[in-house]
């Protein structure tokens, strides 16, 4: 799991409201979702809930509504940076000798798209930790109970930063490209799908764009099973399947 500055955005959830009182907004329902709800499948099916993923760290936080200016731990993966170092229920408060400035604007339109705040200032941090200044060292503020403690994560610096040129000519993307593509071929069903409607779509395009030969074979296998298991007698009104079909079209197509 590879923090990706880009990857702010693609997690972002629908935006609830504004805490006026607070000035932050989070993504909450009444019944706790989105938080509670869990991956069916992958490295993150471990996760007990729909959290933010704070990349190569090993952890994945909540965002909390009377605390703006915190990451809540939720999770912390084994053997990970962040392992027997950050503990469940920890409160980040700041990254590299400095608090955390702004609070959580956590939402999806045209004014806030994504997360704004503490996990924009967290993965800004984490990008300078991996950078030759950095030495590959993240510091982390946290809370735990009523103390206040300074950690170190050790992250290496396999990664590196993202290039001046970014996406073009970027070895950091170049590398986080090959490892995602091996990881979708390594990870396809022996009946060619994916895993889900999305990513039966998403998983043979990045394949194809990647312009490699090698991809062909677990594209064509995606292809035969689209082709196959697309029949038109499912389509029922007021359902979704056209995101089925949609996606099927195009990597048909």
């Amino acid at each position: 799991m590879i923090f990706h500055r880009q990857l702010i955005s693609g997690i972002c959830l629908v935006l609830l409201g504004l805490s006026a009182s607070l000035l932050a907004q989070v993504h909450y329902h009444d019944d706790g979702n989105p938080w509670k709800q869990r991956a069916a499948s992958g490295p993150d099916a471990a996760v007990p809930g729909w959290f933010y993923n704070l990349g190569i760290t090993g952890l994945r936080a909540q965002l909390v509504a009377d605390d703006p200016k915190v990451l809540l731990i939720q999770y912390v993966f084994p053997k990970s940076p962040a392992s027997e170092v950050i503990q469940i229920g920890d409160r980040i408060t700041g990254v590299n000798g400095q608090p955390f400035v702004n609070a959580h604007r956590n939402g999806y339109g045209p004014k806030v798209f994504g997360g704004d705040g503490p996990i924009m200032e967290f993965g800004n941090a984490l990008e300078a930790s991996q950078s030759p200044t950095g030495k590959g060292r993240l510091s982390i503020t946290l809370r735990r109970g009523n103390e206040t403690k300074e950690v170190i994560l050790n992250l290496g610096m396999k990664y590196g930063t993202y290039a001046a040129s970014y996406p073009a000519d970027c070895p950091k993307s170049k590398l986080i490209l090959s490892e995602l593509l091996a990881y979708l071929e390594k990870n396809q069903q022996k009946n060619g799908s994916f895993g889900s409607v999305p990513e039966n779509t998403f998983a043979p395009l990045a394949l194809l764009a990647s312009d490699e030969p090698r991809h062909l074979p677990a594209v064509e296998r995606c292809v035969r099973y689209l082709a196959t298991q697309t029949p038109g007698t499912d389509i029922k009104a007021m359902d979704l399947t056209n995101w089925k079909y949609l996606g099927a079209a195009i990597v048909l197509s």
